[in-house]
């Protein structure tokens, strides 16, 4: 018995010894970390004092006076850091780092003679004697005049965070004892004996002398043994309601991951089919589109399309100083061919005749089909008007060469009127209707030519 006593106190004596040790260690932990930003929060009150003097002496220089000019600055740095107890003082320095104006303290703290970028863009500087922050005064100009400092008190952050953690240890040491307190309170509550009394009677239970254990049974049996056993069966339904609340919210979850599964497989279908559909909507918009800008049959610009790239033409070879041209092509006796061969092949030969055109001007330029056999060419920043006559010959003799539809060779020939802007018109319609006179010029002329539109 003597022996496992002197075991409980070694163990005891261990377990002090750890606790006692983290405590040190959380302490220790919390006591740096609570340094930090005590430290953090002076610098930044610090580079606000700095700053706030620093625009101070700015104001003032911008009235044109020099930093030996000012009355009375010192108590002007006094106002920057009176209402806060960590800064110690403030002070201007040239930017030499010759003292002008400061508090009382300043002759106290030596400030290292040195000056640069990353010096300034610090926060926080620290020396031997003293923790200060920085600000550059600057002149209207943007020169460098000098430097607005503000000092820290090194010991008041010290004592601050000292207080902070006598302040943390008193808390945690009131919190732990109310704990233990409730805790036994509770306990004796239930039981009918205070904790350490039930703790003291069990550890000194000895199996060899089992009377010990009848006294142990009355110390528990203080209050009414029901009660505990009412606790326990309570305890006991409770553990039951619980596992069977826990089987129920897994079947729960798995019938919610299979419907989220059913659902998610019924989204990817209906997302597929949307996406289906507005493809479907854009091809039918591109279509519809294609029908309302260009001729069905050919693929050309229709009329309405070909008037509104015409006048683009027209105003961007306008801007340039270049000319334009519109050739008005009508087929010579087209209606002989849909006569004798049959509409069939007179469609044919309008396609033929289409690809025959576009590929004799740039792709710049505007094609149209206007009417049965009529098309339009629009030629766009030609540098002389004497080019379109010669592309006008070169659709001629392209036209003329003969169509080939199933071994059976069809000739058709051009009538070509040719309009220039601006000489001729500075506007689609103009060109048009003088473009449209020209060609049945070359009509009366005998067909198969080409005539430019002539005033006379």
């Amino acid at each position: 018995m003597f022996g496992r006593g002197r075991i409980h106190q070694r163990v005891n004596l261990i377990s002090s010894l750890f606790f006692s040790l983290a405590a040190i260690i959380l302490l220790a932990g919390g006591g740096i970390a609570l340094y930090s930003q005590q430290s953090d929060s002076a610098g930044s009150r610090a580079a606000l004092a700095a700053g706030a003097l620093s625009q101070k002496v700015e104001k003032l220089l911008r009235l044109e006076l020099g930093l030996g000019d000012f009355l009375d600055f010192n108590e002007q740095c006094a106002e920057v850091v009176e209402n806060d107890p960590l800064l110690a003082g403030a002070a201007v320095f040239t930017n030499r780092w010759e003292l002008m104006y400061g508090t009382p303290e300043t002759v106290k703290i030596s400030v290292p003679r040195k000056a640069g970028e990353k010096f300034l863009s610090d926060r926080i500087h620290k020396t031997s004697s003293a923790w200060f922050a920085v600000r550059p005064v600057k002149m209207p100009d943007g020169t460098t005049a000098g430097y607005a400092v503000a000092f820290i008190r090194s010991e008041a952050v010290l004592f601050k965070t000292f207080r902070s953690l006598v302040f943390l240890l008193m808390g945690g040491l009131i919190l732990l004892i109310l704990i233990l307190w409730v805790q036994n309170r509770i306990f004796w509550h239930l039981v009918g004996a205070p904790l350490a009394e039930m703790v003291a009677a069990a550890d000194s239970l000895d199996s060899d002398r089992p009377e010990q254990l009848s006294n142990f049974s009355a110390l528990m049996n203080k209050k009414n043994p029901p009660d505990i056993n009412s606790i326990y069966e309570a305890l006991h339904r409770l553990f039951i309601r619980l596992k069977e609340a826990r089987g129920e919210l897994l079947r729960q979850n798995e019938n919610l991951e299979t419907l989220v599964k059913i659902r998610t497989e019924q989204l990817e279908h209906a997302k597929i089919l949307l996406e289906e559909d507005i493809d479907r909507r854009k091809k039918l918009e591109d279509e519809l589109r294609s029908i309302a800008e260009k001729d069905t049959l050919t693929g050309l610009l229709n009329r309405r399309s070909m008037e509104a790239r015409t006048d683009f033409l027209l105003s961007r070879a306008g801007n340039r100083g270049f000319y334009s041209a519109m050739l008005y092509i009508d087929l010579d006796h087209f209606k002989e061919v849909n006569d004798k061969m049959g509409h069939e092949t007179g469609d044919r030969l309008l396609v033929e005749v289409s690809r025959r055109l576009s590929s004799a001007v740039r792709e710049s330029d505007v094609v149209a089909r206007i009417g049965g056999d009529e098309f339009v060419i629009v030629l766009g920043d030609l540098p002389d008007s004497g080019l379109a006559a010669i592309i006008a010959e070169k659709i001629r003799i392209s036209i003329n060469l003969p169509f080939v539809f199933e071994n059976t060779e069809v000739s058709v020939s051009p009538s070509i009127g040719v309009s220039i802007f601006p000489d001729d018109g500075k506007d689609m319609r103009s060109l048009l209707k003088k473009a449209d006179a020209a060609m049945y010029s070359a009509k009366s002329k005998g067909r198969n030519t080409c005539c430019c539109f002539s005033g006379k």
